[in-house]
Formats: structure tokens, sequence, C-alpha cells
């Protein structure tokens, strides 16, 4: 008997923004706010087994949709956006996905800044340019970390329960938003003029991009299948329930 094994890598859901483009600030600093922001989202569907569905259990096409008609998006804000599964195939299934979150330049370079302190003769330095930066929030907890594959930009998540026809997911994703600690990050260039001094500011974060890739993918409900497509050997089905035997790695 030849067994058929489905495996679907059905959704690519991506988007790029930019921060707040470079300026000065006199003595007297107040927190920047962010510039007009450009978008760039695609959505691939490669097959109808799976797709990515709202809160309403619509279809989603484009991330942050609501907001594009915004000059800026304000740092710190969250801004709501609900991304679940849903199995639109008739076979048993479970699902995973990926995350990977990471900055650009305006050529879509990755970029990799790293700040450097002085202190008691022990110069340390420190990644400036942290996927962290970028928050997801509202992911559900039957949604499985999976340490052994994640790093600090790519993030795997098993969803537990299997999925029959017509199944949703809880939400992976119900908000995007970006951290105040980028304001952290800059240089500061003082010019003295007389008795009048001017310091200009330059943030690490002006004018990168910020950058979300989501891919949501399917396998039949069976052991077999999980190790043949995703080829992993340390998830497993108990109860119907997949449990992750072992953590290493990255932290969630």
């Amino acid at each position: 008997m030849i067994k058929r094994y489905i495996a679907i890598t059905t959704l690519t859901l991506s988007f790029a923004l930019m921060l707040f483009a470079g300026m000065q600030l006199s003595e007297t600093r107040s927190a920047p706010n962010p510039g007009t922001q450009s978008y760039n989202t695609t959505l691939a569907t490669s097959s109808l087994e799976v797709e990515a569905v709202d809160e309403n259990g619509a279809t989603v096409t484009e991330l942050l949709d609501d907001y594009k008609s915004l000059n800026t998006l304000e740092i710190g804000k969250n801004y709501g956006e609900y991304v679940a599964a849903k199995n639109t195939g008739r076979a048993d299934e479970y699902v995973r996905v990926i995350i990977r979150k990471y900055w650009t330049d305006q050529n879509g370079e990755k970029v990799r800044v790293v700040d450097k302190k002085s202190e008691n003769d022990t110069v340390t330095e420190t990644e400036a340019i942290d996927p962290g930066y970028i928050v997801l929030s509202g992911k559900d907890a039957s949604w499985l970390y999976d340490a052994n594959e994640s790093t600090k930009e790519t993030s795997v998540y098993y969803y537990q329960n299997k999925l029959s026809a017509g199944q949703l997911t809880a939400p992976v994703l119900t908000g995007v938003s970006i951290s105040k600690d980028v304001l952290n990050h800059y240089e500061e260039k003082v010019t003295k003029n007389g008795n009048e001094s001017t310091i200009k500011v330059t943030y690490i974060y002006d004018d990168l991009k910020l950058n979300l890739d989501i891919d949501i993918q399917s396998v039949q409900a069976n052991q077999e299948a999980i190790k043949s497509i995703w080829g992993v050997d340390y998830v497993s089905i108990v109860n119907d329930k997949l449990v992750i035997a072992k953590q290493g790695g990255a932290h969630e």
C-alpha cells in the first residue's frame, strides 16, 4: 500500500514597515514620533487544505490592512491583527506555524549594529538591532513553543490539538507593536556655538524596516507524517494531542 502524506505550506504572510526618519533634537528632548510608514504585504496560498482566518472566520488576505490609511504607527501601541488557521480540507491534520521577525535597511538587507559601553575600563558590546523589539501578542496557550528549532529571530509553534475538517485553531496572533526600547539606541553629537549647544541625536532604528513572516504548515494527523514531512522525532501524538518531548536552545 502506498501511503500519501499531505504536506502543505499554505500560507506565507509578510509585511514590512518603516520607522521614523532621522531628526535633530534640542537639549530638551522628547520621544520622536514615527514618520510615514511604508507597507508591503503579500499573501501566497498554494492549497486550500489550510488557510489563515480572522476572529470572524474570514480569510486573511493582508496584515494590518485596517491601518493602511494612517500616516504613522505609534511606537509602543498595539495594533490588532488576528491570525488563526482553519482546516479547509477533508482529512484530519496537525498544524505548525513558523514566525520570523527581523529588521532590514531600505535595500532589504539585514542590519547589525553593536552598542559599545565603557565602564571601569571594561568595554561591553550588545546587539542593538534586536528582533525582540518586534512584539507579537495574543498567542493562545494551546500553541506549543519549540525551543529546539527556534532562534532569537525565528519561533516555531505546534498547535497541540488535532484539526478536523472545518475546525479552527486558537489565535497565534492578535496584535503587533514596536517596543519603546528602540528609543534607547541612539548616538549623540554635541555642537557648540558660543554659549549655545545643539545636540544632534541619531536613532539607530531610523529608516529601518520591521519585517514579519508567518508560515503556516499542515500534515496528515499521524506520527509518520510528522516525522517524515516536518523532520522532527521529538513531537509525538498522545491522546490526539501533540506533545514536545524535549526542549533546548532558545527561550520564548
